[in-house]
């Protein structure tokens, strides 16, 4: 039986071949290593491009996603930092009031209200701080501070008590300045909206509620002793 074998020539067009070949697939998969991306998508995906749709989409979620989550965080720590002012400020004029009522002289009176005037500004500094330009404490209007300056309350609410002529009256008409609805405090030196902030999708299904603002009980309450306070030295009020 006669063989047939390769020649030197053929074997060298044939090696010439296959190292061009591993030149090429060298030289891709170098390349494909620095981008990060494969040279031929479509043999890649052999053909089939849903899946790359779904991973566009799921960076698309994952950005909003973060993009809320951000939004809450810094939101959120506004808030708890407001928060955290405001009783601090509640300590130290609860701590000047139980000094104070040692001594009921008229200066005693003049020091300890004009403290809880500083004070007021400074609660209303706090609930006024924004978060990236939005405003925590206004409900739907974050790009409006909630509340009206210090001066302001004080001057509104000085109007409001001018009429009274007993102490028992003075409580009451402060009462109707800060919580009747419609009354001073809605009308004057609240400037948000009724309306809470819907609550933030942070994705898959679940929400964050950050319902809380100026207009909230206990911050009218707190405002209200302090201001109070701040206007004990008024003339014609009948503070003890």
């Amino acid at each position: 039986m006669t063989g047939f074998g390769i020649s030197d020539l053929s074997r060298n067009f044939a090696l010439r071949g296959i190292n061009s070949d591993l030149n090429q697939n060298l030289l891709r998969l170098s390349e494909e290593m620095v981008s990060g991306r494969s040279s031929d998508t479509t043999l890649r995906v052999n053909a089939s491009f849903s899946f790359l749709t779904q991973i566009e989409a799921d960076l698309i979620q994952t950005e909003a996603r973060s993009f809320a989550l951000t939004e809450v965080a810094l939101m959120a720590e506004s808030q708890q930092t407001s928060l955290g002012r405001l009783v601090e400020t509640a300590d130290d004029i609860f701590g000047t009031l139980a000094l104070a009522r040692t001594d009921a002289s008229t200066l005693s009176i003049d020091i300890t209200s004009t403290e809880a005037r500083g004070l007021l500004d400074s609660m209303i500094s706090a609930v006024n701080a924004n978060a990236g330009g939005r405003f925590a404490f206004s409900g739907t209007q974050v790009d409006t501070p909630p509340l009206v300056t210090a001066d302001e309350l004080l001057s509104e609410l000085a109007t409001a008590l001018s009429g009274a002529t007993t102490l028992a009256d003075l409580r009451l008409a402060a009462d109707d300045f800060f919580n009747l609805p419609g009354g001073g405090f809605e009308t004057t030196v609240y400037q948000g909206t009724t309306q809470s902030l819907s609550p933030i999708t942070i994705g898959n299904g679940e929400t964050v509620a950050l319902s809380l603002r100026a207009d909230d009980p206990a911050i009218r309450d707190l405002l209200k002793s302090v201001a109070l306070v701040a206007v004990a030295d008024a003339p014609g009020l009948l503070l003890p």
